[in-house]
């Protein structure tokens, strides 16, 4: 619980300088390494409801700034990938790195995304 109010407070603090963005930056300096991501699926669950969540707050945040877009526009906003990924990494995070990372964009910036957008790195799964 700890863990998601730092995570909850990183992206209070970031998403306050999302609205004069204009493209998604990468996420840092330092490389992802994909070891860092868990293949089970109570930590997959679990990452991705706190990634959603992130994306949620990215939303709200960059439409409070007005920006108006479509459900399920969210990607194609600046606002709100930059505000992700800067939350992710200010994160500290590896596995929630590693887990951005290899989302599809498509699903990366979509808190409504189907549970198939990370079901299918469990371990073992041959879906």
């Amino acid at each position: 619980m700890k863990h998601l109010a730092i995570l909850g407070l990183a992206a209070s603090l970031t998403l306050a300088a999302c609205g004069s963005t204009t493209d998604s930056m990468p996420l840092a300096d330092e490389p992802v390494y994909p070891q860092a991501l868990p293949r089970t699926e109570q930590d997959l669950r679990h990452l991705n409801a706190v990634h959603t969540d992130i994306v949620r707050r990215a939303e709200r945040q960059c439409r409070l700034e007005g920006f108006n877009f479509a459900p399920g526009g969210e990607a194609l906003v600046p606002c709100v990938t930059r505000a992700v990924d800067r939350t992710v990494a200010a994160s500290g995070d590896d596995a929630l790195r590693a887990f951005h990372d290899v989302l599809p964009r498509r699903d990366r910036y979509d808190f409504r995304r189907s549970s198939y957008a990370w079901r299918n790195l469990i371990e073992g799964d041959e879906s």
